[in-house]
This record gives C-alpha cells, sequence and structure tokens, in this order.
C-alpha cells in the first residue's frame, strides 16, 4: 500500500512542526508548508535528526499568495495525484484591545488566519472530491469559542474559523470528506512571542490602553510556565488522523471544557461580571 499524503500549512514551528515529525512517524508523505523557507530551519534540523528525510517535503508557500497557494497545490497534484489530509495550522496572533487595531491588522490577521486556510482548502478541495474521501484538520483555538480582552483580533479571525469549519464540515459529509476542529487551550508555543504581534498603537503607547495592555501581556508571560506541553495537543491531532469516525470537535488543554461549559451555562451578564473583575484585578496590579 502506497503512503498516504498529508499537508501541513505553518510547519515551520510549534504545532505544525510537530505534526509534521508525528505524521512522518505516522507513515505519511508529509508536505510541510512554510511562508519562507528562511523560517524552515527549526524544522529541517529536526527533520534530519528523526532520519525522515524521504517521509517530508518542504514547500514554499505563503497562504496569503492566491497565486503561489494554487500554483503549489497544482504541482503536488501533479506529482502525487492525491491529498489524504490537509492540516491548516498556519497563523500568527495579532494582540491589542479593539479600538487600537487599525483596518490594515484587522485586514492582515484575517488573510493569514482565515483566508489563508479558505485558499487552501478550495484548492485541494477537488482531489478530496474525486477521491470521495479526505480529511481536514483546522487548527482553531479556544479562543474561538471564548473571548478574552486583549486579544479580540486572534479570537474573531478563529471564532470565523470555526463557523466556516462548521459549514464544510455539514457539506462535506456526503461526499466522504471530514472536517474536524482543534481547539486547543495555553500551550508552550511561539504564538505568543515571535508569533505574536502587537497593534501599533499599542507598541508607539499613542493608546489610551496602553498600561492595561502592558500589564495585561506582562500577566501571560508570568503564566506561560503553567502552560500545557503542546506534544499533548499533537497526540489529539493524530487521534483526529487515525479515527475511523472523527469527532467534529477536539477540545485539549488544562480547564478548557469547564471554560467553555461555564460560558455556555452562565447568562452572559454574570460571565461579563467574572471577566471584567479578572481584568480589575489585572489593572490594580502595581
Amino acid at each position: 500500500m502506497p503512503k498516504k499524503l498529508a499537508i501541513i500549512t505553518g510547519a515551520g514551528s510549534g504545532f505544525g512542526l510537530e505534526t509534521t515529525i508525528a505524521l512522518a512517524k505516522q507513515e505519511y508523505n508529509v508536505i510541510a508548508t512554510v511562508r519562507s523557507l528562511q523560517r524552515a530551519t527549526q524544522l529541517i534540523e529536526r527533520i534530519k535528526k528523526d532520519q525522515l528525510l524521504s517521509d517530508v517535503d518542504v514547500v514554499e508557500m505563503d497562504v496569503t499568495n492566491k497565486i503561489q497557494v494554487k500554483e503549489v497545490i497544482s504541482k503536488i497534484e501533479s506529482q502525487y495525484g492525491r491529498v489524504d489530509l490537509l492540516v491548516n495550522n498556519a497563523g500568527f496572533a495579532l494582540a491589542g484591545f479593539v479600538e487600537d487595531v487599525s483596518e490594515e491588522e484587522w485586514i492582515e490577521q484575517f488573510d493569514t488566519n482565515f483566508f489563508g486556510v479558505v485558499r487552501v482548502t478550495k484548492a485541494v478541495l477537488p482531489m478530496m472530491r474525486r477521491q470521495k474521501k479526505g480529511r481536514i484538520l483546522m487548527i482553531s483555538s479556544i479562543s474561538g469559542r471564548v473571548v478574552l480582552p486583549g486579544i479580540g483580533p486572534y479570537a474573531t479571525s478563529k471564532h470565523a474559523l470555526e463557523a466556516y469549519s462548521e459549514s464544510l464540515r455539514l457539506e462535506m459529509k456526503e461526499v466522504g470528506i471530514d472536517v474536524v476542529i482543534i481547539e486547543p487551550g495555553s500551550y508552550q508555543t511561539n504564538i505568543w512571542k515571535t508569533g505574536k504581534r502587537i497593534a501599533k498603537a499599542l507598541s508607539d503607547k499613542t493608546s489610551p490602553n496602553y498600561k492595561k495592555f502592558k500589564k495585561l501581556e506582562q500577566s501571560v508571560i508570568e503564566r506561560e510556565k503553567t502552560y500545557g506541553n503542546k506534544e499533548e495537543v499533537i497526540k489529539v491531532i493524530i487521534q483526529a488522523v487515525i479515527a475511523k469516525v472523527p469527532a467534529f470537535r477536539y477540545k485539549v488543554g488544562k480547564g478548557v471544557l469547564v471554560t467553555i461549559l461555564i460560558k455556555q451555562l452562565l447568562p452572559w451578564s454574570l460571565w461579563e461580571k467574572l471577566v471584567v473583575k479578572q481584568m480589575d484585578k489585572l489593572s490594580s496590579k502595581k
């Protein structure tokens, strides 16, 4: 039996890198795409270390580049003739209070986190439809279900991804294509370090929210040591990949399920009080 073929976006670091390695060890041929080959150093080193050079092909593909996406997927189709698994992982986090985020920054956030997913998925779907089978994994976030202050752009893009995935799941079910959402909580990846961008208004201190945001940012940094190991998420991703009948949503991380349930069950007024109270505590810190 020939190996199955997987495409992963945003494979240069974090969940994308670890998923690439895990799938290659699951006897997949993996097309690991990165925005720029200059960002692939860590990935290539891991591939060599784990002796997976024959199983992983590192390809430059910027999900915001319409022409490049079409060219890369077309080349994969010509070379392999099929795609069994697509993992939409590429993304970055734009932090900032909503009033500080410019229109250009909103567009940039959505161009990668949402429209990038749409572009790649749309390019891959014809192959999966011809095969009458395939699986698409969306790497979302608890932020797509539970929105907190200071990460509005990121959370909004993930919320849109959730709705898109639900539509796609229902539309593709009868075709034989499974759509799955992975919803991690807080994990030790680079998205809030090298992968994080801050709204320009907050970077140059012109925002009335500057001090509040800096306290929020410091709180996130202080809590980083309590974040889970990303291997927990990789195990869940592999579980979703190999499941004969996968669930639609996989929630993973300490407190994720409880937090989502609390928000769903509490009246909005009580939920709002809880969040505002936490923000007030944070703002009062010296």
